[in-house]
């Protein structure tokens, strides 16, 4: 039975290296329940050894069913190489009276669906290496978009974060400490006056105390004006 299988192959154009039989030399393959639902043949392209498809031939009167041989076979497929590996059961009859009932085709996976194709419509060789390229194309598109997307969320995230957040305390600080310090200057400027009838600061000494500061805190000012219509209203 798995024997026709093979030979259909063969005449389909399948060479004998991407047909194999023996499971055991193909590295991290899934593990199977030992209960007659392995797959019988996998199909890896000659040229790379990447898994393309799994099969499964079963006849008709298969006491497991052919449901659960293609739910068995459709997950070691997708164990395998997710959708970019295709799973197929062969379903064998030879009491059937009529030829197409003899050997259907079923394609298990990707998908949950069943789709029944005939010897013509079964894919060759060189169909299973362009549906395994295009499956892996999307899929590292698929996660090109979607760490894209999350980058574009943290940026978002940290933009607003950055205006949402206080002024930083270097703008308060060249706002406020010059007035502080001249302010605590004149105060003490005033009780020396009056204690000993001579200031500390002359008239021409505070001007320029005066225009210190305001040298001092304008540019602070203008960060601060800056910084506050940057931010949301």
């Amino acid at each position: 039975m798995e024997e026709l299988a093979y030979q259909f192959l063969l005449q389909s154009g399948y060479p004998r290296p991407s047909l194999i039989t023996d499971l055991s030399i193909l590295p991290n393959l899934p593990q199977t329940d030992g209960n007659g639902t392995a797959p019988s043949i996998v199909v890896v392209d000659p040229d790379s050894a990447e898994s393309l498809a799994v099969i499964k031939v079963i006849q008709a009167n298969d006491t497991v069913g052919f449901d659960q041989h293609a739910l068995a076979t459709g997950q070691f497929a997708s164990q395998v190489g997710g959708d970019a590996v295709q799973a197929f059961v062969i379903r064998v009859d030879f009491a059937a009276s009529e030829e197409a009932q003899q050997v259907q085709f079923f394609r298990v996976w990707p998908g949950d669906q069943r789709l029944q194709l005939t010897a013509k419509t079964f894919p060759d060789l060189d169909t299973l290496k362009i549906s395994h390229k295009l499956s892996r194309t999307n899929a590292q598109n698929s996660d090109s978009d979607g760490i894209s997307n999350r980058v574009r969320a943290i940026g978002r995230a940290s933009a607003s974060r950055r205006v949402d957040q206080p002024p930083p305390n270097g703008l308060l600080v060249g706002l406020y400490l010059p007035a502080a310090l001249l302010g605590f200057l004149l105060l003490i400027d005033c009780i020396v006056d009056f204690i000993t009838g001579a200031g500390l600061v002359s008239g021409a000494q505070g001007g320029l105390a005066v225009g210190i500061a305001l040298l001092l805190t304008v540019p602070a000012a203008i960060r601060y004006y800056v910084f506050v219509s940057k931010s949301p209203n």
